[in-house]
């Protein structure tokens, strides 16, 4: 019996132990009370999860639960299911921390973005960013922006640790959210297509799922880059640090700040976790669900020095831009993506 088979078969299962749910008012549902079986999203939710938290039920009868009826929202998450299929994909090793510095390749989606002078050899580092499938890499519009770098062209470089000896460089084409503009530091978002596709079935390079929610359960979140160390000289290798979700009042008076487009962080510890040349990087923490995938909250914006004391940086909120995203990277996909 094939493994889909078995989890159509606990899918089925969990819904026939269930008869008489706890949960059950239907006055709380704020979508439709349809059959289990015909909530096609759910049941991925499920199968995804292995498990049936989140199920919620309408009625202790005939297994009724409350189905989401915003298909377009599951555009994201059903292409993260998709990539615990590749095979191996969740095959890698426990995350070893030493100090900021973490074990090589334990973030595979992150990308460095370089650019050089035009008709020069010479590649500069510059960016992060963050591999979304295997053509398009998620940064931060001002770190591309061809009014401010008109002589640069700029390439990505993936399952890179070490810029100085490990990576493959793709060249790339950008797509700046239209909504960006230099006065204007919302929709600070950028899409980088690939010229070549990348293999994300090795260690190295993999990508990492868009979340739909606007704050991960801690509110702490993981930072990196290959930005500047302490300020002082620009780091070779990936370094990451954890930062928490604060209060917008918290921000300092010059980092325009929207609550319903960006995250306000702050560093756990003293001093802070961001730096020059982090910019474009992602906020993003394990994945709730499935702890073999990473998830994207935010794309690092702006923000004071890391080497002032409690300082705080902003980041574009990935879920409220979400669509945009989808229609670049997954411009095939329909609203009613679930369909058989």
């Amino acid at each position: 019996m094939s493994s889909y088979r078995m989890k159509i078969m606990f899918l089925i299962s969990i819904t026939l132990v269930n008869c008489f749910p706890t949960d059950t008012n239907s006055e709380d549902c704020e979508y439709d009370c349809v059959p289990f079986e015909e909530c096609k999203h759910l049941k991925y939710y499920a199968e995804f999860t292995q498990s049936e938290n989140g199920v919620k039920y309408c009625s202790d009868k005939d297994n009724i639960v409350c189905c989401w009826n915003n298909e377009k929202k599951v555009i994201a998450e059903k292409k993260c299911l998709e990539f615990t299929k590749i095979r191996d994909f969740c095959s890698r090793e426990p995350l070893i921390m030493n100090g900021s510095q973490p074990t090589p390749h334990a973030f595979p989606f992150m990308a460095l973005i370089q650019n050089r002078l035009l008709n020069q050899s010479q590649y500069e580092s510059h960016c992060g960013g963050t591999l979304l499938n295997s053509m398009f890499v998620l940064t931060a519009a001002h770190c591309v922006d061809k009014i401010k770098f008109p002589d640069r062209e700029f390439s990505v470089l993936l399952g890179a640790h070490d810029s100085n000896n490990s990576g493959t460089r793709f060249n790339v084409t950008e797509f700046v959210h239209p909504n960006f503009t230099t006065d204007d530091p919302y929709a600070d978002l950028a899409l980088l297509k690939l010229h070549n596709e990348a293999d994300i079935t090795t260690k190295f390079i993999k990508p990492a799922c868009l979340s739909t929610s606007t704050s991960s359960t801690t509110g702490e979140y993981t930072v990196g880059g290959w930005g500047y160390h302490n300020n002082q000289n620009r780091s070779n290798v990936l370094l990451i640090g954890t930062v928490v979700k604060t209060d917008s009042k918290n921000c300092p008076d010059d980092l325009t700040f929207n609550m319903d487009k960006q995250i306000c962080a702050g560093p756990k510890n003293d001093l802070g976790d961001v730096c020059n040349g982090d910019s474009g990087g992602p906020l993003f923490t394990i994945h709730n669900d499935n702890d073999c995938l990473f998830e994207v909250f935010g794309v690092l914006s702006g923000g004071a020095l890391c080497t002032l004391r409690y300082s705080f940086s902003s980041h574009t909120l990935v879920s409220f831009y979400r669509e945009w995203i989808e229609s670049i990277v997954w411009p095939d996909e329909t609203q009613y993506i679930l369909e058989d």
